[in-house]
């Protein structure tokens, strides 16, 4: 056969939901969370995060100061990481936000963070590891749930807590649902 395009049989159903290929619509985001499907980075997606954090690595090496990716953050702002401690910043970063309490989230909750966090991340602009997205996507499919709290929320946005406590698990921390 020649060409690329790809070739299916009529009525076999897809396997697995693309990530990152395009938006989801919420009647999509509905249908990946009541299915049994499986979710995929797709190989354009896959090749935007490595490009993208290629960047990132080549920005940090330089003069630069770069706000949290080689300088501290808030009042340490100004004040320049050595490249041999950039790694344990960002887990310092994770661990310190890790802050919640009460309530834990329903799973259902949980899984759509996951869900959005990969898509998120899959488009390319963050400046993240690919393993990272593919460690939210693991969690997902394998419905292996971080434990997050209701509580707790810090940042302009309210996010830092429960996504801190949503990315415990990819460095071997926090507790998680079965």
């Amino acid at each position: 056969m020649k060409g690329s395009a790809s070739v299916r049989a009529a009525n076999v159903p897809e396997t697995s939901w693309s990530v990152g290929d395009s938006d989801l619509t919420i009647a999509q985001l509905r249908q990946i969370l009541a299915s049994d499907r499986s979710i995929r980075l797709s190989s354009a997606a896959h090749d935007r995060i490595v490009d993208s954090r290629k960047i990132v690595e080549q920005l940090a090496e330089g003069a630069g100061a770069l706000y949290g990716i080689n300088t501290g953050f808030g009042v340490l702002a100004h004040q320049r990481i050595p490249r041999s401690d950039l790694e344990q910043l960002q887990e310092n970063l994770i661990l310190s936000h890790a802050v919640g309490v009460g309530d834990e989230v329903p799973s259902e909750i949980v899984r759509l963070m996951l869900l959005l966090k990969a898509q998120g991340l899959a488009l390319g602009y963050s400046g993240t590891r690919v393993e990272l997205v593919e460690y939210l996507i693991r969690f997902f499919n394998e419905e292996f749930i971080p434990i997050i709290f209701t509580k707790g929320s810090l940042g302009a946005s309210g996010d830092l807590a429960p996504l801190a406590h949503l990315t415990l698990p990819a460095l071997g921390f926090g507790d998680v649902d079965l």
